[in-house]
């Protein structure tokens, strides 16, 4: 096992879009979990447009991702120790534990992948943020009826495609916008 622990650490705040000089690749000492811990490896990362507003200074709907610090992220990662007992070695966990390698946690912040979810990475998109944004959006928000018309901006997005599938599923006449010829062949087929 690596004795080291590989971050993307945040090291400047972009003043236009994010660019690589924002970010370093920092290495630390492999975190080792106490009593009560699991050590989680991250095997996917998610990359969400919520992330960009995070890197800025300023206000915002969430905290600043603090500088030469992880990046902010969920995570979908795998317990390699256990020194939990609501935690054994394999279980697929989603967390925020950011971008990074390796990392420890005491459980409380963790949500279990059930082993019959494959693709793990679903818990990143149909079953993680985007797909719970458009599911609220949809039906604790909009709450449209059967018949009614739905208008998805950004149709073939991590979260227009899912809100686009419900809305279909719903019953509604669903019409999405997309930006091209590519993007509109993706959401049709």
């Amino acid at each position: 096992m690596a004795q080291t622990n590989r971050q993307i650490h945040l090291v400047s705040r972009p003043t236009q879009g994010p660019e690589l000089s924002n970010f370093g690749m920092v290495e630390t000492p492999l975190p080792a979990p106490a009593d009560g811990e699991v050590l989680l490896q991250t095997l996917y990362l998610s990359l969400d447009p919520y992330m960009r507003a995070r890197m800025y200074e300023g206000a915002n709907y969430a905290a600043n991702t603090p500088l030469n610090a992880p990046m902010v992220g969920t995570t979908i990662s795998k317990v390699i120790e256990s020194r939990n007992d609501d935690y054994a070695v394999g279980d697929h966990v989603q967390t925020h534990s950011g971008w990074q390698e390796f990392s420890v946690s005491d459980g409380k912040d963790l949500t279990k992948i059930a082993e019959s979810i494959e693709p793990k990475t679903l818990a990143l998109g149909a079953l993680g943020l985007p797909g719970h944004t458009a599911y609220g959006a949809l039906l604790r928000v909009g709450r449209p009826k059967k018949g009614e018309t739905l208008l998805v901006s950004a149709a073939s997005g991590a979260v227009g495609s899912v809100a686009t599938q419900i809305g279909r599923i719903m019953g509604l006449n669903v019409v999405g916008i997309v930006g091209g010829e590519d993007k509109c062949r993706y959401i049709i087929d």
